[in-house]
């Protein structure tokens, strides 16, 4: 499963993990979470074709936000970097057996929640993998 694959490779990052230990959520970030936290989110799943049918490969694109508390929009910064460092240009085989064949990041958007005086860095990811 993608999303396994993704939070296996964020918490081996030594640097990922020294700002969020494993604070990683899927889809919602729990209430009173200590911060900063990552949450993610599948989008979207698309299955790839060839001329001669389906191929063993999927696209997904994941929404990965980062979450930190007002005023350290530089630690959200920080952390989505650290992210994107980690993931951006990544292909291999996972410990499940799968393989990532590719991950890019399709673009980073910071935005703020001020009913939760919370900063985000929303980035979305499209990683072809092959389960």
């Amino acid at each position: 499963m993608i999303e396994t694959n993704l939070v296996e490779l964020l918490l081996a990052d030594a640097t990922v993990t020294s700002i969020i230990a494993d604070r990683l959520y899927p889809v919602l970030l729990p209430d009173e979470s200590p911060l900063p936290a990552v949450t993610y989110q599948v989008i979207s799943t698309t299955p790839l074709y060839a001329l001669d049918g389906r191929i063993n490969l999927t696209r997904y694109r994941i929404q990965i936000d980062v979450w930190a508390a007002w005023p350290n929009y530089a630690q959200a910064k920080t952390l989505a970097e650290a992210i994107r460092v980690v993931l951006d240009g990544y292909s291999g085989p996972q410990t499940d057996g799968s393989r990532i064949d590719s991950i890019i990041q399709a673009g980073a958007t910071d935005l703020f929640e001020p009913g939760a005086l919370l900063h985000r860095v929303m980035a979305e990811y499209i990683i072809q993998f092959a389960a």
